[in-house]
């Protein structure tokens, strides 16, 4: 079961911005996997503790993020359970102070220890990105 968090988006926007500009700000994607059952009972937290680390640390624009947080069977770091995987997708931006963050919050909402916080980054171009029924660029 995944808890959604996109804010805005669907607000009668047309079209995404296309310039040059807006690309550094645009489209990220986070998908929180964990095994914890308070990051899982605390999901909204979660995702918008996780929306608020994408704004704030890489510098993208409300309306463009989405959050999922996801319940899985077993997740391992270091071979120990009760741990997170975040995963970014973005068109521009850097994991390193997303990941202080993240890892923060993580720790915050639901005790989870930076150790058992693994994230990834991947760089998308705007062709692999789609919002409102088309992509990007």
């Amino acid at each position: 079961m995944a808890q959604v968090f996109g804010s805005g988006y669907l607000r009668g926007l047309t079209a995404a911005p296309t310039s040059s500009e807006a690309r550094p700000g645009a489209m990220p994607l986070v998908t929180c996997l964990t095994d914890s059952p308070v990051l899982i009972e605390k999901s909204p937290e979660v995702a918008k503790a996780l929306h608020e680390c994408v704004k704030s640390a890489l510098g993208k624009p409300d309306m463009y993020i989405t959050v999922a947080v996801s319940k899985a069977e077993c997740v391992c770091v270091n071979g120990e359970p009760q741990s997170a995987v975040v995963q970014v997708d973005s068109i521009g931006g850097a994991l390193g102070p997303f990941t202080a963050a993240a890892c923060e919050k993580l720790a915050a909402i639901g005790g989870i220890q930076k150790e058992k916080v693994t994230c990834t980054f991947r760089s998308v171009d705007g062709k692999e990105f789609a919002m409102n029924g088309k992509t990007i660029f």
